[in-house]
């Protein structure tokens, strides 16, 4: 395992810091006081909704709690320019609000420091110190001087970037798997080729060749049955050769590249695409041929909610790519291994790596754990994406779509799965089946995807209590990369949990 200089974010290992994600008690707590907050006038909370809630201008417009909800998250997901000197006052601002008995910096403080969980130490103890350590937690980083080390670092970046100076060459590619980061690159000083991988990877059939013409023709028919509804004709039309074209991209690399940098978060939809990648590479023995490097990250300061590289401004890019990692053969290796088992049709070599101590690529084993929740419960015979969407809006009785994804993307799910119209392809899927789990009850907006209102069916709320399963009772045909989930087979496989691997029931 490769070390990490102080302050680091690039890393093969996910974070031991808890996150914001894992306390939805605080979530519910704080809509509760920005709700009341502006129904008491308060100036910065009115600001808050106008801002980050699109009806909020309407003259009728009366927010109940899940507005103020959404308004949070919207929030949390937008960066935060933090600066040594602003933290500074910050911490010296809460610790007067905790000595005051403020019951929002009091919680905040129990989330984020370790030894007032642990009881080590009470709240009336708290120094300035305390609170810095608070501070530094939520951001990521186990002390305030690794904090301040990061922000110093970022600080020498931005000094560069004013400067006009460039940090790669044309001989470095980027890959991607999205274009979400080009223009960021770009303003990051960053001016190498760069090239997007589209293939999503966590939805449909994926088999070990994936330019075999019957892979890809069942491929593409899956796609353009699922998600080709929410995209344009002409790229509907093309998806088919884009695939191919694909595929034939990364294997002519690395062409006139020196280096290629990969740029990946900690999620499934991401890790799936590097060990695509990676796999290629390792049968190519690319890394005999360029240097390969690696930015992959799972956190961010301030990013409250991090989901993905994309949250992240150009100079946080820059840096990042001053700690890229170089990619080690065993991590090529593992990565073949991981790409050979999720594309085979027996989801337990999978399982049986996600286990493996002391693999070279925790961070993949870990989205690679939450894929595997993809295959059907026992329970009802859903997957987790699907269960979660019913769960979400069951708590709410009628909820719209594109909440729903926001919802389960930035607060429910452990781990952020799908994109949006892959989320909601999944929804059409339970509203189109036979035995439908969710109907529509209305739309806010007839031409925007996701605007659908949505309610659980009686047969979906007994689906959720586990006396009815989805796949004995609908025609579902859908894939965990090349393992076949169909309810016309008599057997499936199944998720077990976490410390088992799935079952053929």
């Amino acid at each position: 395992m490769q070390n990490y200089p102080e302050g680091t974010l690039v890393s093969v290992r996910s974070s031991d810091i808890e996150t914001i994600r894992q306390h939805p008690e605080d979530l519910a707590a704080r809509s509760s006081e920005l709700l009341k907050a502006y129904f008491d006038g308060d100036p910065a909370a009115v600001r808050s909704f106008v801002d980050y809630h699109p009806t909020a201008h309407k003259p009728d417009f009366e927010p109940a709690l899940i507005d103020a909800k959404q308004v949070l998250l919207f929030q949390e997901l937008g960066p935060q320019k933090l600066s040594l000197e602003r933290l500074k006052k910050t911490a010296k601002q809460q610790l007067k609000a905790l000595k005051a008995g403020d019951p929002a910096v009091t919680r905040w403080c129990h989330i984020y420091h370790p030894k007032l969980k642990s009881g080590a130490r009470s709240i009336e103890e708290f120094t300035l110190a305390d609170i810095q350590h608070v501070l530094a937690r939520e951001n990521g980083f186990h002390s305030w001087p690794r904090l301040k080390h990061h922000l110093n670092a970022l600080e020498n970046v931005q000094s560069l970037l004013k400067s006009g100076q460039t940090l790669d060459t044309e001989k470095i590619l980027h890959l991607r798997c999205g274009d979400d980061i080009r223009d960021g690159l770009k303003l990051a000083g960053l001016n190498g080729g760069f090239k997007d991988i589209i293939n999503p990877f966590t939805m449909g059939p994926v088999f070990p060749n994936l330019t075999d013409e019957d892979a890809l023709t069942l491929r593409t028919e899956f796609m353009n049955n699922s998600v080709g509804r929410y995209i344009e004709p002409e790229r509907r039309e093309g998806m088919r050769q884009s695939l191919v074209d694909e595929e034939n991209f990364v294997k002519s690399l690395p062409g006139d590249f020196e280096e290629i940098t990969l740029w990946f978060e900690h999620d499934a939809y991401d890790q799936l695409c590097l060990a695509y990648l990676l796999h290629h590479f390792h049968e190519m023995k690319l890394l005999d041929k360029c240097a390969l490097k690696l930015v992959q990250v799972d956190r961010f300061p301030g990013i409250k909610r991090f989901l993905g590289i994309g949250q992240i401004e150009p100079e946080g890019l820059a840096l990042l790519f001053q700690q890229r990692l170089s990619v080690m053969p065993e991590m090529a290796s593992f990565a073949y291994e991981m790409w050979e088992a999720f594309t085979a049709d027996n989801p337990v070599r999978l399982f049986d790596l996600t286990q493996q101590n002391e693999a070279p690529l925790p961070l993949m084993q870990k989205a690679f754990s939450r894929l595997l929740m993809e295959f059907p419960s026992p329970k009802n015979g859903l997957g987790f994406t699907e269960n979660m969407a019913l769960e979400i809006i069951s708590e709410e009785e009628e909820l719209i779509a594109l909440r729903s994804f926001l919802f389960a993307h930035a607060e429910r799910d452990p781990q952020s799965y799908h994109g949006d119209i892959m989320f909601f392809s999944i929804l059409q899927d339970m509203i189109d089946a036979e035995k439908p789990a969710l109907k529509i009850v209305g739309k806010v907006d007839q031409k925007r995807a996701g605007a659908e209102i949505l309610r659980l069916t009686l047969y979906g709320e007994e689906l959720l209590a586990g006396r009815a399963n989805w796949l004995h009772d609908n025609r579902v045909r859908r894939w965990v990369g090349g393992t076949e989930i169909n309810g016309s087979f008599d057997r499936n496989w199944y998720y077990q949990g976490e410390e088992l691997p799935p079952a053929l029931i």
